[in-house]
């Protein structure tokens, strides 16, 4: 086990209508609310942290395990997995932890949900880090919904949420790897996080409702009224052989948000963890670029006429 898997510390979050699970990296006072990526958990950033930490001893890094993802506690039987329960969830984070105003710092699905969160509590968010996507992935422009309802609900199940399944490690960490590139150590850091070990094998202890996904959907417009409500400093980083260049819809997202850096590295979709020290180059510099305090968050209204994008390609 490496340095970056030990030093962190397991947490348990009990909010009014869910236990979620966290491990906390770093003892500084200021605190930075990590969100990972769809099926992924909190060891997405175990690879990237100590990085940051070295160069910013006052944080704490928060990495919340997303419902039904690694150790947090699944949704009630009966419903879904639906995108607007994680901005609930979010604010009762911060709620529960007594914090005001913090930091982000997300991927993938963590970071759609950032920036809606952004969009909606701009005053609770100091800067945004968004690793590969900024806004949903999907929207009902190019997805219309009534072909999306016909298309999922044939095959949704709401009855059960863990698999009885067992499976072989090795096996598993082959088929993630077919699904994208990444190292195979990642890919194993991730997996165990997401398994617990039978006399017959492995099983998922994530939510295997995770893989439905929801007909509703965002239109395009929809989600650019909240990137302009978005009042935090943000830096977007893509990666060249990632998801973010193949969506052409990103390039107005960023240009209707108001302090905007994009930046595109070298990696796949997890280069923060099989790129973490550059990676965390980007973040550092950015974070010195804008310290929390300088951070100041303004009228929603105001934002559209300072809008400022600086593209690093």
């Amino acid at each position: 086990m490496t340095a970056a898997q030990e030093n962190f510390e397991e947490i348990i979050i009990d909010l009014p209508h869910i236990r979620l699970t966290a491990l906390r990296y770093g003892k500084g006072k200021h605190t930075v609310i990590a969100l990972h990526g769809w099926l992924d958990n909190a060891m997405s950033f175990a690879r990237l942290a100590p990085y940051l930490l070295a160069e910013n001893p006052d944080i704490n890094i928060l990495a919340i395990e997303l419902a039904g993802h690694g150790h947090s506690q699944h949704r009630p039987l009966g419903g879904g997995c639906h995108f607007g329960d994680y901005l609930y969830d979010l604010y009762h984070i911060a709620d529960a932890l007594g914090i005001k105003k913090f930091d982000l710092l997300t991927h993938s699905l963590g970071s759609a949900i950032a920036s809606f969160y952004a969009g909606c509590f701009p005053e609770q968010v100091g800067r945004m880090v968004c690793i590969e996507l900024y806004g949903s992935r999907i929207n009902s422009d190019n997805d219309p919904i009534p072909a999306r309802v016909r298309r999922l609900f044939p095959n949704l199940d709401y009855r059960v949420s863990r698999s009885g399944r067992q499976h072989d490690l090795e096996a598993l960490i082959r088929a993630r790897l077919q699904v994208g590139a990444m190292k195979p150590e990642n890919a194993e850091l991730l997996l165990r996080r997401s398994l617990q070990e039978t006399p017959n094998g492995w099983q998922f202890v994530s939510d295997r409702r995770l893989r439905f996904w929801q007909p509703s959907a965002f239109s395009e417009e929809q989600v650019l009224s909240f990137m302009r409500e978005i009042t935090a400093s943000v830096l977007m980083i893509e990666a060249d052989q990632g998801h973010a260049p193949q969506m052409p819809f990103l390039q107005a997202r960023y240009e209707a948000t108001r302090d905007i850096q994009v930046k595109r590295l070298s990696g796949g979709h997890h280069l923060h963890m099989d790129n973490a020290e550059a990676v965390a180059a980007e973040i550092n510099k950015f974070w010195k670029e804008k310290t929390f305090d300088e951070t100041v968050n303004f009228i929603a209204s105001d934002a559209q006429a300072d809008a400022k994008t600086t593209y690093f390609y």
